[in-house]
C-alpha cells in the first residue's frame, strides 16, 4: 500500500473513532447542536412569517409542568403564545434553544406566554438538561394528544398564536427567533 492510501485510511479511522466516541458517550447532540447553533447565529435561518396565517389554534391540549402540575392550553387563551415542540436528543432543538431563551428573557414580562413542550419520554433527563443549561422558561410535557393543527412530523416545530387564536407562524425545523422581525410580530399581535 502506498503512503497516500495509508494516510487516508488513518484519517478516516480517526474521524470514525471521534464520531463513534461522541455517539456512544451521548455528546453528539451537544456537539452537533453547538455547530448548528453557530449557523443560527449568522442569521441565515429565519422563520417565514405568513401574515395570512396558518389557521386557528385548537386549545384542547393538556400539559404537565416540571413540578407535576397539569394545565390546559385553554388557560392561556387570549394571550400571545410562542409554542415550541422540542427534545433534548434533537441537535437542531439544542441549537435553537439559546436564542429562544434569549428571546424569552427579553420578552417574558410582556403579554406573551412561552410554551416549551418537550417530547422527551424521560422527565429526569429533561430536568438535568434544563439545570445544566440554566434554562428557567416554562417547560411542559404532553398529557394528551396533540391537536391536529399543532401536529408536525419533525422537531423542533414552532408556532406563534395571536390572542384571537390565529396561528401566524408555523415553522418546522430549527430557526433563529431572536431577531427584530419576530420580536416586532410578537409585540404587534399582543397589542
Amino acid at each position: 500500500m502506498n503512503q497516500k492510501v495509508k494516510k487516508e485510511i488513518r484519517d478516516w479511522g480517526i474521524m470514525l473513532l471521534v464520531i463513534g466516541g461522541l455517539y456512544f458517550t451521548g455528546w453528539h447532540v451537544e456537539v452537533f447542536g453547538t455547530i448548528q447553533g453557530i449557523l443560527l447565529r449568522t442569521g441565515v435561518m429565519k422563520p417565514n412569517i405568513n401574515e395570512e396565517g396558518f389557521g386557528k389554534a385548537d386549545y384542547n391540549l393538556q400539559l404537565e409542568d416540571m413540578e407535576g402540575d397539569v394545565m390546559s392550553l385553554q388557560d392561556l387563551k387570549g394571550k400571545t403564545l410562542f409554542i415550541n415542540f422540542w427534545a433534548t436528543w434533537c441537535p437542531p432543538c439544542v441549537a435553537e434553544m439559546p436564542e429562544i431563551y434569549e428571546l424569552y428573557s427579553e420578552m417574558k414580562n410582556e403579554e406573551i406566554a412561552f410554551v416549551m413542550i418537550s417530547v422527551d419520554e424521560d422527565p429526569l433527563k429533561l430536568q438535568k438538561f434544563l439545570e445544566r443549561k440554566a434554562y428557567d422558561f416554562p417547560v411542559y410535557q404532553l398529557k394528551s394528544s396533540v391537536p391536529e393543527v399543532f401536529q408536525s412530523s419533525s422537531v423542533p416545530t414552532t408556532f406563534i398564536v395571536s390572542p384571537d387564536g390565529k396561528i401566524v407562524l408555523k415553522h418546522a425545523g430549527m430557526a433563529s427567533y431572536n431577531n427584530d422581525k419576530v420580536k416586532t410580530l410578537l409585540r404587534n399581535i399582543s397589542d
